[in-house]
């Protein structure tokens, strides 16, 4: 008899455990039988994702729709809840999501696409470097980057990513080596945090939406595989170092329609064609030694080294509000440089170190 009532005691002791560390009844889901699974932990009000199931013939996951057509609001999304995944090829996480647990999406072995309201832990990141410091209310510094939600453990499907989230540290993160594409859509205005996705060497494309106000410093530095950046429309400013070693990035200023400021080296060792660029400022080499053959410039000033060592470049015409041409813009171009101006060549004051090394034919 006091062996019974042992056992039952310890029995209503892991019951009510259970429910101190997850609400009850109701608000949780289907217990495991397939799909989301999902709860509202003690003192939260919406739902936590903690795990799925596969679902058959499911290849696509929109966590938004899934929660709109239960009722419910996905506020985070739990360390190993996607965990050796073999299924899913893509998941839409929704703006209602406030923290992605690092490791969230582990061990994933088919994922080709994601749709992330932030890259990190959360949205409360930095642009650019040293802001944190003076700020203890953002993320640490290895929660704002992308590697970050799939973890550190290695596994056969996955590959290394060696991520720094700052200009000495990195850490090895492991994903999915299907992992193509990656699009960032939040509902309020947010700036991409420094080194975002740096020294990425998997992701080729990356989505935008008009609410990413700022490109960080070093976010996509060294992302040798990234072709092609869209959707900058809401963009207004490009930080230091941004897109520099991106040796397959075609830039293209078109959709930049909010264009206010460019950072140093911003585009460095990046490749292009036909580049027309737009009227804002420019810091020091923006774009040396890319790879370019023609550029026409709208800016008012061209900045220092802005053009440095851009080997194959060969022609370049300046719009009528080119007003000055600082030291070094189109220094070191072993090729012959052909200028063509809109306004008065002669007017525009040009710095005589301009183009050190270069041959030019003036208008």
């Amino acid at each position: 008899m006091k062996k019974f009532l042992r056992v039952t005691v310890l029995a209503l002791i892991a019951a009510i455990c259970a429910c101190g560390l997850f609400a009850c009844g109701s608000n949780t889901s289907n217990g495991g039988k397939s799909g989301l699974m999902y709860k509202v932990y003690t003192g939260d009000e919406n739902y936590t994702v903690y795990g799925y199931y596969a679902e058959e013939g499911v290849t696509t996951l929109d966590l938004g729709a899934y929660a709109m057509s239960k009722g419910i609001t996905i506020e985070r999304i739990q360390e190993g809840a996607f965990d050796g995944n073999e299924t899913l090829t893509s998941i839409t996480v929704p703006a209602t999501v406030k923290t992605i647990d690092a490791g969230a999406f582990k061990g994933m072995k088919a994922l080709k696409e994601i749709t992330l309201p932030f890259i990190g832990v959360t949205a409360k990141t930095d642009a650019y470097f040293g802001e944190t410091a003076s700020d203890p209310d953002k993320s640490v510094d290895a929660e704002r980057t992308f590697g970050v939600i799939f973890g550190t453990e290695e596994y056969d499907e996955g590959i290394k990513v060696t991520q720094y989230y700052n200009e000495t540290s990195s850490n090895d993160y492991y994903l999915p080596y299907t992992l193509k594409k990656v699009s960032v859509m939040p509902a309020e205005e947010y700036e991409l945090p420094w080194c975002a996705f740096n020294n990425n060497n998997l992701i080729e494309s990356v989505e935008l939406n008009v609410k990413v106000t700022a490109i960080g410093d070093s976010a996509f530095k060294n992302c040798t595989a990234l072709k092609t950046v869209t959707g900058q429309e809401g963009v207004k400013t490009i930080y230091n170092n941004a897109f520099s070693g991106c040796a397959k990035l075609s830039v293209n200023f078109n959709s930049y329609v909010s264009l206010v400021k460019v950072g140093e080296y911003a585009f460095a060792a990046t490749t292009t064609n036909n580049l027309v660029i737009p009227d804002a400022e420019y810091g020091d080499y923006a774009f040396s030694e890319a790879t370019m053959s023609n550029v026409t410039i709208n800016a008012k000033d061209i900045s220092r080294g802005m053009f440095y060592k851009c080997a194959n470049l060969t022609s370049v015409k300046l719009g009528a509000t080119v007003r000055a041409i600082d030291a070094f813009a189109f220094a070191g171009i072993e090729k012959t440089v052909t200028f063509t101006a809109d306004g008065n060549w002669s007017a525009i004051d040009k710095n005589e170190n301009f183009a050190t090394g270069t041959t030019i034919v003036e208008p």
